[in-house]
């Protein structure tokens, strides 16, 4: 079993940079998980519609589906005090008038993560979907999306 935190208290953004936000996986099972590979992704969304979350999920399966061979795989032993961390990361810089719009609420970041790895009872995946409410900056606060927040 696996589950995931959030390491940083607000994502990281700055103008000309993609928006990035440190994701944490620690294995709170009793077995040692095996070629665990994590990828993220942040997307600058204009609302959170429905239809919005799910045409970026897509977006996002799309593109772990072509990196999922190239990612580095790790092993994770159990316990909870081993972890794995990655950056998920915006496809484009952030602009001043993205900026803007996050803190007034015409623009959004949903952050979509996929963790998979194995152990003796087989192969075990970890996904998850949420958006930040506006403003996009501390405090924190994280809804989930209308779909992949789910594992096995």
């Amino acid at each position: 079993m696996v589950f995931v935190t959030f390491t940083s208290d607000e994502p990281e953004l700055f103008v000309g940079k993609p928006a990035g936000f440190n994701v944490t996986y620690r294995n709170a099972g009793n077995a040692t998980a095996n070629n665990v590979a994590g990828f993220g992704r942040v997307f600058l969304v204009p609302n959170v519609k429905d239809e919005t979350q799910r045409a970026n999920i897509e977006k996002f399966q799309t593109e772990w589906a072509l990196a999922r061979d190239r990612v580095a795989k790790g092993t994770v032993p159990p316990g909870g005090m081993n972890l794995l961390t990655f950056t998920a990361r915006g496809d484009r810089p952030i602009t001043s008038a993205d900026m803007d719009a996050l803190k007034d609420g015409s623009e959004y970041l949903l952050i979509i993560t996929s963790l998979e790895f194995e152990d003796q009872t087989g192969q075990h995946y970890f996904h998850t979907c949420h958006w930040i409410q506006a403003p996009a900056f501390a405090p924190l606060m994280l809804d989930y999306c209308v779909g992949f927040n789910e594992q096995n």
